[in-house]
């Protein structure tokens, strides 16, 4: 009944008016079970599967073949808790011939109903064969045993991290193993890592890591993203300054090519390059090798060429890094394996070049997201460090629990498949909630046998979290009724009085002011200008020499649309000036407006260092900002027009004029 309900609800939806979506899920459907039959058919063929294939199959040869446990042994089951069926299926017919089963649990989930970490145990006790391997009582150890449970509410990652060194201080780390092995800091965000081994104290005589490093989180795969985006929103061989920029200042980039780095970046901003190209970087090999013109079926070798070229120049005490670009060459190298027969078969397909580089792009992402790097350490000794799913059947004394909050412990549920959630339920296939009674057993059964529980959550919301608290921690707080020690570290706001900023006037300030003076330098209208509203920002401009940082600009500004369009006006004047005529007829305007396109591009390759060869690309901005300046440039043509003739006296000079205002400086000064 319960099966026919879920389906009812889903295929109900279906009896509506239909649309397009509902059509293409319904043809998609039909040839789902022939898809999978053949692609099942295709990988055994090949001798190999997925792990469903691979479960399905041990437990058909088991039962074929009638094995059954040596006369001479027995078989043993230990610390299982979630089963597949094939699993299930397997481990209840060697409980028929006498295998021992061995479950880890406690009477809090198992008894109650309610408690998502003891879904499957009590699935089990129904279990025609499985339930008898079960004891009756579990031991009531979460409540049972004193435990000091600590709550801290830090807001940001990194505080968790050096609040939990100072923790750790406070307990004791070497009972039990070696230095520590009594002690587990477990990590629900795998990209806490780093922040957390760089905070350790070095007197700890060692700490294993047993959990995989995300390659994506790796400096390496920040470098290669950009280097991707670098190749997509490129025009032929000019790339755009954005990401130039961005590699340029990458820190592996800067290790290696630091002051070369540095005087492009310079050189490009001073000169306002949007546009760079590849044959500037041609003298550092290094550079030269990243910024090349490349197709997309020439990416993969591109990139191995890359990290191959960043791994021999990584020193060999830089054993992360070198380990980064391993695991790099490697994904890299078996994706070209695959890649290979596919380019070679659809090399003839007309597909853009800017969505074959995308599509290319996101398929790199999707494999970089799936590809962790192991740490391998000696686990009977140190501290461990660990990851949700590596605590499972160990016990620790004292536990450290890092970034407990929604998104990360349970982690989000993210179901890829065709087959729709109300389908999985109808027929016992994993749900999202069979993804969090998992992680709600593996979070109880730290608290079995510890001692010390610290709890750690980032209370405030960032780019990678909600800054909501874990809904175990809440049920901590609400159901399990422990005392709880609660803190919340918080940064203190000290509100300081405010000084004057002022100068002391002295002989050097003094010289710089009498330029002004004697003339030596021009007080232009700008000058005047800061003097009389801030005398601060003329000391800060005009005497101390302080500028604003320069940056390579591309937008459409009120200052940048000035300029352009100045420069235009200027340069259709001065070529009738040049060329010996000083005076304007009515009929002449006419002739000036058809000079103002051609004017316009050596205005934009002027002003954003465009080669003066090649036409100008108009694009986004650049295009609205184009139409515009024309129209106001021919505007101010009409204006002129309607006159009989115009008289060109100068253009662009620079006039000067001395006053004498006393002898002795004045006392504004």
């Amino acid at each position: 009944e319960e099966q026919r309900k879920f389906l009812t609800r889903f295929w109900s939806g279906f009896a509506d008016a239909q649309s397009v979506n509902k059509d293409q899920f319904l043809t998609l459907w039909k040839r789902l079970a022939k898809l999978y039959d053949i692609f099942t058919k295709a990988l055994i063929k090949e001798r190999t599967g997925h792990s469903g294939i691979i479960f399905r199959d041990v437990y058909n040869r088991i039962k074929t073949r009638k094995i059954v446990p040596s006369t001479t042994g027995n078989v043993y089951f230990v610390g299982f808790n979630a089963l597949t069926k094939s699993e299930e299926s397997t481990m209840a017919y060697f409980v028929e011939y006498g295998a021992k089963v061995f479950w880890d649990g406690d009477s809090y989930f198992d008894t109650d109903i309610n408690q998502e970490a003891g879904v499957f145990l009590r699935n089990y006790r129904q279990h025609a064969t499985l339930g008898k391997t079960l004891p009756p009582h579990f031991p009531n150890n979460i409540k049972g045993q004193t435990k000091r449970i600590v709550e801290t509410a830090a807001p940001n990652r990194i505080g968790q991290a050096k609040l939990m060194v100072q923790d750790l201080a406070t307990v004791s780390i070497e009972s039990n193993l070696d230095k520590g092995g009594n002690t587990v800091i477990v990590l629900a965000d795998e990209s806490m890592l780093l922040p957390v081994l760089h905070s350790l104290p070095n007197e700890l005589p060692s700490v294993n890591v047993t959990m995989g490093f995300p390659l994506r989180n790796t400096p390496l795969f920040n470098l290669l993203d950009n280097i991707l985006d670098l190749q997509t929103i490129r025009r032929g061989d000019f790339f755009n300054h954005s990401k130039v920029n961005a590699i340029l200042g990458h820190a592996h980039i800067l290790q290696r090519v630091g002051n070369d780095a540095i005087r492009l970046r310079i050189e490009f901003i001073e000169k306002n390059r949007v546009l760079i190209k590849s044959d500037e970087f041609a003298s550092i090999p290094l550079l030269a090798s990243i910024f090349m013109p490349v197709e997309v079926d020439q990416l993969l070798d591109y990139l191995l060429d890359i990290v191959q070229t960043l791994g021999a120049l990584f020193d060999t005490d830089d054993k992360l890094n070198r380990e980064y670009a391993f695991h790099f060459y490697r994904t890299l190298s078996k994706l070209r394996e695959i890649m290979k027969p596919i380019e070679d078969s659809s090399s003839q397909i007309n597909i853009p070049y800017k969505e074959r580089m995308k599509a290319f792009q996101k398929l790199f992402r999707q494999v970089v997201q799936s590809v962790k790097i192991p740490f391998v350490g000696e686990p009977l000794k140190g501290i461990q460090v660990m990851g949700i799913l590596e605590t499972r059947n160990l016990d620790f004394e004292n536990v450290f629990i890092l970034n407990l909050n929604e998104s990360f412990w349970p982690a989000n549920s993210r179901q890829s498949s065709y087959i729709p959630f109300s389908l999985r339920k109808a027929y016992g296939l994993p749900t999202f909630d069979h993804t969090d009674s998992i992680y709600a057993y593996l979070f109880y059964r730290l608290f079995q046998r510890s001692s010390n529980v610290y709890l750690y959550y980032n209370s405030e919301p960032d780019e990678l979290g909600s800054g909501e608290m874990s809904r175990f921690l809440r049920q901590l707080n609400i159901e399990l009724k422990l005392p709880i020690e609660k803190r919340v570290l918080g940064n203190k706001i000290q509100l300081r009085e405010a000084k004057p900023i002022a100068f002391t006037q002295n002989e050097l300030s003094k010289n710089f002011l009498n330029r002004f003076i004697t003339g030596e330098k021009p007080l232009s209208p700008t000058t005047l200008n800061d003097f009389i509203e801030c005398k601060l920002r003329f000391y800060l401009k005009h005497i101390a020499g302080y500028r604003e940082t320069d940056e390579i600009e591309e937008g459409l500004d009120a200052r940048i649309f000035g300029n352009m369009l100045h420069k235009v006006l200027f340069w259709v004047f001065d070529e009738r000036l040049s060329g010996g005529n000083s005076t304007i007829q009515k009929g002449d305007f006419k002739l000036m407006q058809n000079r103002l396109p051609p004017l316009l591009d050596r205005a934009f390759q002027d002003q954003y260092g465009l080669p003066v060869n090649k036409p100008v690309v108009y694009e986004g901005p650049w295009l609205v900002m184009r139409e515009i300046i024309l129209d106001f440039a021919t505007a101010v043509l009409n204006k002129d027009a309607a006159v009989s003739y115009v008289n060109i006296l100068s253009l662009e000079r620079e006039w000067k004029e001395v006053l004498t205002i006393g002898a002795d400086m004045p006392p504004i000064w």
